[in-house]
């Protein structure tokens, strides 16, 4: 009997201990503690040997042949965990054994259908392979999975999207996947030379009610800002389903309230200098007189030949002629157009301009706001606007 309590004592001891380790190693496996009580249990291999990975990873190296052993342990001991899979299969691909990555991959996803990092490692195999329909079918499980992993995936989902057929399979994915779309063209329509492709796949969800998507106001300042004026026009136009094909008069002159995009419709300005909103068929400004500022602007695609502005103003206080009209040739912005408001309450201003035949392939109108020796705040309504062509 006196043996039973020291034995007793020694067994309470060595599970106080164990139960110590586990405590330790559920709490935090990759703490030194952890490793330096169980440093064999398979939570801090795991953790370990992950993180030795992505350090090799992060210095473009192989990882070293310790932790390649311990991943080797893992497999053997966790046969139903997927991280030992991944890794192996990561370093068979850098390799360039995709083959074997493949199988791997396929493996980890198998024992852990839910494994984020198994679809996603799958989904970026097939689609930089052109297996796209098996990409594809991998990235909706991941999209379900985490819907904002998309952005991550858009560069390979885009290098993929020039190889031949590709554009239906877009197409189809856009249709299964609609979380896919606009971070595929957002990343699509930093290249110009996209435009075709992107107008060929996105979706025709055109509503007023509903702003236009950010990748179509990117893909045409893309194309101004390399000078392809009438391709951004053309673009515009089939985004927004415009009827002012010919480009000879400015859209939307009576400021109705509009989703379409800049740079075909108007831009408003809203900051610390002044405000320009739509308002009843004309448009309200507010100019505080602290700064110069563009408060309204459209560019133009209008052909050479002379052409005359003519707009209403009505001033409720302040001096308009701190207000004026500019236009301006692109690329090189010289101004071919410079109308100030006139001072009277009410009235119409008008001004002539000519569009020359060279240098001049689109046009900038803009309604400046200028610092006056007044101070005070101007606020006017402006339009609708009306733009006559007077001939060659």
């Amino acid at each position: 009997m006196r043996l039973r309590r020291p034995a007793a004592i020694c067994a309470g001891a060595v599970l106080a201990a164990l139960l110590l380790r586990q405590t330790i190693v559920r709490a935090d496996p990759e703490s030194r503690w952890a490793q330096l009580v169980w440093g064999e249990h398979p939570s801090v291999l795991t953790a370990t040997s992950m993180r030795e990975v992505g350090l090799a990873a992060a210095a473009g190296k192989t990882p070293s042949s310790d932790t390649l052993q311990d991943i080797g342990q893992l497999v053997r001991e966790t046969p139903l965990a997927a991280e030992p899979l991944l890794v192996q299969g990561a370093l068979a691909e850098k390799r360039g054994d995709l083959a074997r990555a493949d199988q791997l991959y396929q493996e980890a996803r198998r024992r852990e259908p839910r494994s984020v990092a198994a679809h996603y490692l799958l989904t970026d195999l097939y689609l930089r392979t052109g297996r796209a329909e098996e990409g594809f079918r991998e990235l909706a499980e991941l999209s379900r999975l985490v819907p904002a992993v998309t952005n991550q995936l858009a560069p390979a989902i885009a290098k993929f999207s020039h190889d031949p057929g590709a554009a239906n399979q877009l197409r189809s994915a856009f249709r299964s996947n609609p979380q896919l779309e606009q971070p595929v063209l957002w990343f699509l329509a930093q290249n110009p030379s996209n435009a075709g492709l992107i107008l060929s796949v996105a979706s025709s969800t055109r509503s007023e009610a509903v702003p236009a998507p950010a990748w179509q106001e990117r893909l045409l300042d893309e194309m101004m800002a390399q000078g392809q004026y009438a391709q951004a026009f053309a673009a515009w136009s089939r985004m927004t389903g415009s009827n002012n094909a010919g480009g000879i008069s400015l859209f939307n002159p009576s400021f109705r309230k509009s989703n379409d995009p800049p740079p075909f419709n108007w831009n408003y300005s809203a900051s610390e200098a002044g405000v320009a909103e739509p308002e009843n068929g004309s448009l309200r400004i507010l100019f505080y007189g602290r700064e110069n500022a563009v408060l309204a602007q459209q560019t133009l695609i209008l052909r050479p030949g002379k052409y005359r502005l003519i707009l209403p103003v009505t001033a409720d206080s302040g001096d308009p002629r701190a207000l004026g009209w500019s236009i301006y040739c692109l690329p090189d912005k010289t101004k071919i157009l410079d109308l100030p408001l006139s001072s009277g309450v009410a009235g119409t201003v008008a001004g002539d301009f000519e569009v020359p035949p060279q240098a001049c392939g689109a046009q900038r109108i803009e309604l400046d706001g200028k610092i006056e020796d007044s101070s005070a705040t101007v606020d006017a309504r402006i339009g609708p606007l009306t733009l006559q062509r007077l001939g060659a």
